[in-house]
């Protein structure tokens, strides 16, 4: 549930794995009432089931759900590192916007480093604090 909100967290911050669960409360409701009703398989994603491609060869009577269930962390993980990408096009996206704004440079803006005064934890952090507010578009 954990992963599975942090997913819907990316469309919608402000939900919490209580939101979530409600959200999928009548699923997983419908899945326990009848678990060999398999109707469900038709509405997964191509990228965890694909019946014309994974059931070839098969006979209708196999049971699809151990190959799902298997493939759910892996699918999970590629959903997670997708959103993990586009987070990262979106700060590369505002530093870009900042740097245009600052008139500063790329050259320069790759020049600049931190401070040399020892950090606490040891890390190597530079804050640029602009005279006037930057103002960032947000991402779409």
């Amino acid at each position: 549930m954990r992963r599975l909100t942090r997913i819907y967290q990316w469309l919608d911050p402000t939900l919490d794995e209580n939101a979530v669960f409600d959200m999928q409360r009548m699923n997983l409701f419908i899945l326990a009432q009848d678990p060999n009703n398999w109707k469900w398989v038709e509405s997964i994603p191509a990228a965890i089931w694909d019946s014309k491609i994974d059931w070839v060869g098969k006979a209708i009577w196999d049971d699809p759900k151990p190959q799902i269930y298997a493939r759910l962390p892996k699918t999970l993980e590629l959903m997670e590192s997708m959103i993990e990408t586009n987070r990262r096009f979106e700060s590369y996206q505002t530093e870009v916007q900042a740097i245009s704004q600052l008139g500063i440079s790329f050259h320069d803006w790759l020049k600049l480093t931190p401070s040399t005064e020892i950090k606490l934890d040891g890390a190597k952090l530079m804050y640029i604090i602009p005279s006037k507010p930057l103002e960032l578009q947000p991402s779409i």
